[in-house]
């Protein structure tokens, strides 16, 4: 507009210095075309197309308005809003990378480009283009803080799976800058600590985010994939393994991965009385059978204890061709081959 205003200004100071100088002097323009001649005074051919050139931009707007503009822009519209609707049905329907590709269609159209390049960008992140996706995201231009975080968040997402970690975790940092309480941008932070393994993070970020409404159930699955990594830790020592149960919760301690770990360190460590008791403990609260063969090849336990407590368990359970096995196995090392072969032959008709 004020470019338009200056080209204006500029026209009517030449044209007022033409006509100042028009007004003393008789000069003529001669514009022939084919057989005619036309004869025009200087000032009169100025205005002439200048006139000229106002209605031709005043044609080119109307046209622009109508057959460029609205009409242009409603086709747009409708098409972009196909382009998104087909792209939604595929994405829910599980044909991420199709989905990805109609929506781009939708923000090339410049309909809610911001919107049609996150979904897409979503989708590419669904069939795991993860460099597809990241490509979108620089691509996009966003205005507003809502904007700009939703764009951060889904690069910073994109950045963890790619493993550029300090990348990532320099977008969220600027992503709490504009949203301090941001549950979802603590995840990462919390996801980006467990890949680095670097526990004081992660246990710092914990207290604030168990529980929290949205991400209790991931930050949970990544508390015990965290202390499973944490226990299988090669060459640990028994005050780290200390260390590391007493950060685990107990509803995590007790199940039954966490568990076998635990015995099989225990084990190592020369502590087998503590080993039996774990998994007799848990063995008694939860039944897995699967579990049998780690509790009678725990080493220096009384086998005699043992056999006591396995006949407690197939009472309590009634029978099971690891609990028979077991049984079997643990009669015969203590001498009572008679119920060995009983055991033995219970095993076949089960």
């Amino acid at each position: 507009m004020v470019g338009k205003l200056l080209i204006f200004l500029v026209l009517f100071a030449v044209l007022g210095s033409l006509a100042w100088w028009y007004i003393g002097t008789n000069s003529f323009v001669l514009i022939r075309l084919g057989d005619w001649t036309l004869q025009l005074q200087v000032l009169t051919g100025l205005v002439f197309l200048f006139v000229v050139i106002w209605a031709v931009n005043l044609i080119s707007y109307l046209v622009s308005e109508t057959l460029g503009g609205r009409w242009a822009a409603r086709s747009r519209a409708r098409r972009s809003s196909n382009c998104s609707r087909k792209a939604v049905l595929l994405l829910f329907s599980g044909k991420a990378k199709d989905a990805k590709n109609h929506f781009l269609k939708a923000a090339n159209l410049k309909q809610e480009p911001i919107i049609n390049g996150l979904l897409a960008a979503h989708s590419a992140i669904e069939s795991e283009q993860y460099d597809r996706a990241l490509n979108i995201l620089n691509n996009i231009k966003t205005e507003g803080s809502a904007a700009d975080s939703a764009l951060m968040h889904t690069k910073a997402k994109v950045l963890v799976h790619l493993n550029r970690l300090a990348e990532a975790e320099s977008l969220c940092k600027d992503i709490k800058a504009i949203k301090f309480k941001d549950a979802r941008t603590d995840l990462l932070l919390l996801k980006i600590a467990e890949q680095r393994k670097d526990w004081p993070a992660f246990q710092s970020l914990l207290p604030k985010l168990r529980g929290t409404e949205g991400v209790s159930l991931r930050v949970k699955e990544l508390e015990r994939r965290a202390g499973l990594s944490r226990l299988r830790k090669p060459s640990m020592s028994r005050e780290e393994y200390d260390e590391v149960v007493a950060t685990i919760p107990a509803e995590i301690q007790n199940t039954a991965e966490v568990v076998e770990i635990r015995t099989h360190f225990l084990i190592r460590c020369g502590a087998s009385k503590e080993a039996e008791k774990l998994l007799r403990e848990f063995l008694h609260k939860e039944w897995r059978p699967d579990l049998l063969r780690d509790y009678v090849g725990i080493p220096d336990v009384d086998a005699e204890k043992q056999l006591t407590q396995l006949k407690k368990w197939q009472h309590r359970h009634g029978e099971s061709p690891e609990l028979l096995a077991v049984l079997e196995e643990l009669s015969d090392e203590t001498g009572d081959w008679r119920a060995a072969q009983d055991y033995s032959r219970a095993s076949d008709t089960v």
